[in-house]
């Protein structure tokens, strides 16, 4: 039997490093339910919550159950706690039999704990100790024991769990490269994230760098362990890449790569040399990946080409133009399903670019012929592939925001996530849909791994301060909408979660500051309008809260404001017929605001009003939190 030390007598880095070879080893690869519980319980007794280690928590944090979750009812927590045991013994019976500290997790309980094992080699250690200090004597005298020490240290070494790919710099000086080097970067992030085993963050917020940026500032915020940069020469039909694979910790290069090639069709290349670099990397970096399915492009390389393009301005250039990149982006992808009508990935695309034009922006009404075009475009990805993650993510943002079939959308959304676990844009989208069913312990969850992988999207720092606002944290809220703000000084939706949080405060003057900022970076958008109306009305300023109303409801056109942003400022006014009257137009419209009215504090002195229930019920929404 191996003798035991005191858990406090085991460095911090050592628990960690155990917790490392345990997770990574091929046992628990083929079980990462069990990995996720076991991190989960090791990182929170290492940041001193072992108290926070309860089953309600572990169930709703680990395994995504509701807030509503009861352990007495649901032993989901239990069993797995039990399998994880078993596991553990199994592991160290076998791989980690020599693993020099052991991780424990006792019966009954959830807080593990650790203990040192005296391996056989370590009973002969008395007898080596001059003989290894000799060795380190002649090695220092040499010079090379710090060059040995460093590299026994160095991070290089130790698991690399996340990863970044940036943009490849295009050397050709021609700007048609630009869509080459962008897709190969998209290309390698998607299959890197196929692997599982590697946090890839989205190209989203990677696309943001460069390989000239230095690499310590870029992993810093990033998070990232690992950066993959690299470099595209085109002469002809022949290109030259070069990629590497940088540890962030110390710059040091851990893996490089030239790969040449010739052929007419570049994204073909593009998906040949994307593949290889994502094996080697993930090789590299998580040992037991997997071989994942190659991409399926078109067999017409003009329609490769124009599906290159789509997605080189499926992620905009920059926020005051969005909506143009998309529509750019939407152009061409258009052209490529019409070349080829069996291309499943341009017809997935498409419909996730399609579902961004339709459901974000200005915060007016979805035209019905803007959701309809997300929906063909998706079902017909689907018929072609029935495993296309982003169709079905966006098949799921039609059900939830415009036919309100929650069940449909739920179950939409999580067949994308299984199959697509690190695509952020569905992550957001679930938890935007789980805010009005009053589930926002998820939501929060579901907005927090989002961000993980997007940790610089605006958006998804907006929307967890929204959730947090929601769920009455209002310092935690106010904390995210100073981030964004800190970092775009512009960002209009910062501005309008500030005004929220005055509004809840009963600051309506100040409330009405912000509003009219927001609408300095933002000017017309519709929910702006409508909370500064609101703000108004409470502050005193009856007069102007009607006038605006009034130029809200005489709008031209119909798709500028939203009904249910019109019917905040008739709250504030205490017209409560105005308010009704607008949430039924809201209704027939087909507005994706009013779900929320379930959830926001404006709504408040309406909700026991059986006028207000019966619009919930229309919408398939209770109103009461779970």
């Amino acid at each position: 039997m191996p003798a035991s030390a005191e858990q406090s007598e085991i460095p911090v880095s050592q628990k960690r490093s155990a917790l490392d070879r345990v997770v990574s080893s091929k046992l628990f690869h083929k079980s990462p339910q069990l990995q996720r519980l076991l991190t989960y319980v090791v990182d929170e007794t290492l940041a001193g919550r072992s108290d926070h280690l309860k089953e309600y928590s572990i169930g709703t944090e680990v395994f995504a159950r509701p807030a509503s979750y009861d352990p007495r009812l649901d032993s989901l927590v239990r069993v797995e706690a039990k399998r994880l045991r078993m596991l553990l013994d199994e592991y160290y019976s076998s791989e980690g039999e020599s693993d020099p500290v052991r991780i424990e997790v006792p019966k009954g309980a959830y807080v593990p704990s650790f203990t040192a094992s005296v391996t056989k080699e370590a009973k002969g250690y008395g007898l080596r100790l001059w003989g290894l200090v000799l060795a380190s004597l002649a090695l220092f005298a040499s010079g090379l024991w710090f060059l040995v020490a460093r590299r026994a240290t160095s991070s290089s070494d130790r698991s690399l769990r996340t990863v970044a790919v940036l943009p490849f710099e295009n050397l050709s000086g021609d700007h048609d490269n630009d869509y080459f080097c962008f897709g190969l970067m998209d290309e390698i992030t998607t299959d890197l994230a196929k692997h599982g085993d590697l946090r890839v963050i989205a190209r989203t917020t990677a696309s943001r760098f460069n390989r000239k940026d230095d690499i310590a500032s870029i992993s810093k915020r990033l998070n990232a362990d690992a950066i993959v940069e690299g470099s595209v020469s085109r002469w002809g039909s022949k290109v030259r890449i070069t990629a590497q694979l940088i540890n962030s910790a110390d710059s040091v290069h851990l893996w490089a790569e030239t790969y040449e090639r010739n052929g007419s069709d570049p994204l073909i290349v593009q998906n040949e040399v994307a593949r290889a670099v994502a094996r080697a990397v993930s090789l590299k970096l998580a040992p037991t990946s997997r071989e994942v399915a190659a991409t399926q492009y078109s067999s017409d390389a003009e329609a490769n080409k124009l599906y290159w393009k789509g997605g080189y301005f499926r992620v905009p250039r920059g926020r005051s133009h969005w909506r143009e990149d998309l529509q750019k982006s939407a152009a061409f992808l258009e052209q490529a399903t019409e070349r080829d009508p069996q291309f499943a990935l341009a017809f997935a695309a498409l419909s996730d670019v399609y579902a961004q034009l339709a459901f974000e922006g200005n915060g007016g009404p979805v035209n019905a012929d803007n959701a309809a075009r997300v929906r063909r475009t998706a079902l017909r990805a689907l018929e072609l592939d029935s495993n296309s993650a982003e169709a079905l993510g966006s098949l799921a943002v039609v059900q939830a925001f415009y036919d309100w079939d929650w069940r449909s959308a739920e179950q939409n959304f999580q067949r994308a996530l299984a199959l697509a676990p690190q695509n952020a844009r569905v992550q957001g989208w679930y938890a935007l849909a789980l805010i009005p069913q009053g589930r926002l312990q998820e939501a929060l969850n579901r907005t927090k791994l989002a961000r993980e992988l997007d940790p610089l999207s605006f958006t998804l720092n907006n929307n967890l301060g929204v959730i947090l606002y929601l769920a009455g944290d209002l310092e935690r809220s106010e904390q995210c909408a100073k981030e964004s703000l800190t970092v775009e000084p512009d960002f209009a939706p910062a501005y309008a979660l500030y005004g929220m949080i005055h509004e809840r405060r009963r600051q309506y003057v100040d409330a009405a500051s912000d509003f009219r900022q927001g609408l300095v970076y933002s000017p017309g958008h519709s929910f702006m309008k409508g909370r500064l109306g609101h703000a108004l009305a409470l502050s005193g300023e009856r007069a102007k809260a009607a006038e605006l109303v009034a130029e809200m409801v005489d709008r031209r056109d119909p798709s500028n404001y939203s009904d249910v942003h019109i019917a905040y400022v008739y709250e504030g006014l205490g017209d409560s017929e105005a308010v009704f009257k607008h949430l039924e137009r809201a209704f027939q419209r087909r507005d994706p605001d009013l779900p929320y009215i379930s959830v926001d504090p404006i709504f408040e002195p309406l909700r026991e009003n059986s006028r207000f229930v019966e619009v919930l019920h229309k919408i398939g929404l209770s109103g009461k939190p779970s």
